[in-house]
Order: structure tokens, then sequence, then C-alpha cells
């Protein structure tokens, strides 16, 4: 009776609802069967793995184009860290199946702040095509109010720093201070997109106006000061609209009151607008 009650065991049988007799051998096939098919789908991911690392399916050639400032050299070193990483360290990503497509660019545009967009596209099994947009310098922006270039960095259109300013470079760029006070820029943004489309636009109109502008100096996250070439200010804030601002500095023009040099110009107050000249 003992070695009868380890041979067998009763389980519900839920349909018919009565007790069935199983033998524990059943069970033990089971496991066989799953066994069986374990070693089935191994097999196969291993040929997979294999095919993967086939010369006829990887990664040879990589073709870098439309990078001026940024070298070859600096993209390729990403692009080869990446395909070169492995999948629980067997398995190869270096092929069109498992290539990196998303983190890839990431990385670039992370590492290489120059790199506005990237672009990947494969051509046949072994050769991807890498397609770089640099950003465009637009304006600088320096860590002090000094006519010299040192410690200025280049903007894009959005006021996005991303690169130094060669102390050497001969080009100019309206200049923007303050704002930021960490020791390294690169990566950081001047204000948001939308507030600095509205500053560009300021200075487009100043200089429309005949005043003009040669830099932007944020003293705080709320007040401003624009500098003149002539060596006058325009004093504003965020508290007033920059359209609101023109119209009231546009008035004094009209009336005629600003035909001497201007020593400085208040647009903080609303309608309030105060001013004096230089003698």
């Amino acid at each position: 009776m003992f070695k009868l009650w380890f041979s067998w065991f009763i389980s519900l049988d839920i349909k018919n609802g009565r007790f069935v007799k199983t033998k524990i051998l059943k069970g033990k096939c089971e496991y066989k069967k799953v066994f069986v098919w374990f070693i089935f789908i191994l097999f196969f991911l291993s040929l997979g793995v294999l095919g993967l690392t086939r010369k006829e399916v990887r990664i040879q050639d990589i073709n870098i184009s439309g990078n001026s400032t940024v070298t070859s050299g600096e993209i390729l070193a990403i692009v080869e860290e990446k395909i070169n990483e492995r999948y629980l360290w067997i398995i190869p990503t270096d092929n069109i199946l498992l290539f990196q497509r998303l983190e890839i660019p990431r990385t670039i545009l992370d590492r290489v702040k120059k790199v506005e967009s990237v672009y990947i596209k494969f051509v046949g099994l072994t050769k991807i095509n890498i397609e770089i947009t640099e950003r465009v310098p637009e304006y600088s922006w320096c860590k002090n109010k000094t006519k010299e270039l040192f410690g200025c960095y280049l903007m894009d259109k959005d006021g996005f720093i991303f690169s130094e300013l060669s102390t050497t470079d001969s080009r100019h760029f309206v200049k923007y201070f303050g704002l930021i006070t960490s020791d390294n820029p690169i990566g950081q943004n001047y204000f948001n997109n939308l507030r600095f489309g509205e500053i560009n636009n300021f200075f487009v109109v100043l200089k429309n106006m005949n005043l003009n502008p040669y830099s932007f100096n944020a003293i705080s996250i709320n007040e401003y000061e624009v500098d003149l070439v002539d060596g006058g200010k325009i004093l504003l804030n965020n508290k007033e609209i920059f359209e609101k601002t023109l119209i009231n500095l546009q008035s004094l023009i009209n009336d005629g009151y600003i035909k001497k040099k201007i020593n400085h110009i208040d647009l903080r107050y609303g309608n309030k607008v105060h001013f004096d000249f230089r003698p």
C-alpha cells in the first residue's frame, strides 16, 4: 500500500467532476518533450547567431558625408564602437538585423554638439551611408563683456551653443552675454527657442530703425540690456511684450525725439519710456 501511494497521485478532473488517477510517469514524459523542444530551439538560435557572423551579412563599408568642421574619423569612431558591441557577449550587432539604428544617431548627437541631425541608410547588406547635417553658426555667446573673442562660443539659429569660437575667427556675430554660469556652456540653450526668436526679431527691428544694436546682455532671466554700437543702451525686461516695446520705441523715433546720440532708453515701464542723450 505504501509503494502504491508513491506510484500514483490523485488529481481532480474538472470536466467530468470526478477524481482520476494519474501516473507520475506521465509528468516525466512532459518534461522530456519540453527538453526536446528546448534543444530544438537552441539549435536554430545557434544557427542564426552563426549566420550573423558571416562576412556576407556584416557591415564592411561605412561612408560619411555632409560633414565639414566635424571629421569623418570622429563620427566613424562612434559608429565602430557601437557596431562592435554584442548582445549576451556573443551575438554581433554589426549587421542589418541588429544594427542600432536609433542608438547610434542619439550617441553622435550627444557627443558631437556640432552635429544637428544624422541620417543612416543601408546600401545592400554590408554598406551604410551616414549623412551628417552640421549646425550653422549664427550668433556668439561670450562669458565676459569685452571686445575680445576669448571665452566666446558659437550658437545656432535656436540659441544652442555648440562650439568654442576661435580667437582668430574673422566673422562678425551678434554677441550675447549672461544667463549661463557653467564653465562649459557647450550643449546648453540661451533661452528657449521661442524667446530667443523674439530677441532676434527685436534686434532686426532695431537695425531697421538705424539704432545699430551691438550685443544683448541678460542681466538676469527677467532683466535685459541691449548695447548700441555708439555706446548707448536700451533697457527692457520680460514683463513687457517685445512687440509693444518696439511700438513705444518707434513712437519716439516718429516724434523726432531720437536725433542725438542715445545714452540710454528704458523700456521697462510700459508706455512710460525714460531716455536721455549724450552731449
